[in-house]
């Protein structure tokens, strides 16, 4: 008898039906309140100002926005990010050669 390479297949086909592999469910996270310093009476506003502007700064709100500015591609954001990493072995590289 011969092989009916097919048949076979729509055998397995049947035998296990096709399954389709779901995105993990919607889960909300915690909706971001803003930035808040309080201002005592009788302090300086600018050092209010400032204390605002670190908070943001740490948590990279500024490089985000600055991102966020203009589209830019998978390929680009690589290129530059393995940039950055040759620059920061040689800026390592040539911190050891002095301390030596």
């Amino acid at each position: 008898m011969a092989y009916h390479r097919q048949q076979k297949h729509k055998a397995n086909y049947q035998d296990k039906p096709f399954e389709r592999k779901h995105k993990k469910p919607y889960t909300p996270r915690e909706e971001f309140q803003g930035y808040s310093v309080k201002v005592r009476e009788g302090e300086d506003c600018m050092r209010a100002y400032r204390k605002i502007k670190k908070m943001m700064i740490r948590d990279g709100f500024f490089k985000e926005l600055k991102d966020r500015e203009a589209f830019q591609p998978k390929p680009l954001l690589k290129r530059l990010a393995k940039k950055r990493g040759i620059r920061n072995t040689r800026k390592r590289l040539n911190q050891l050669k002095y301390r030596s």
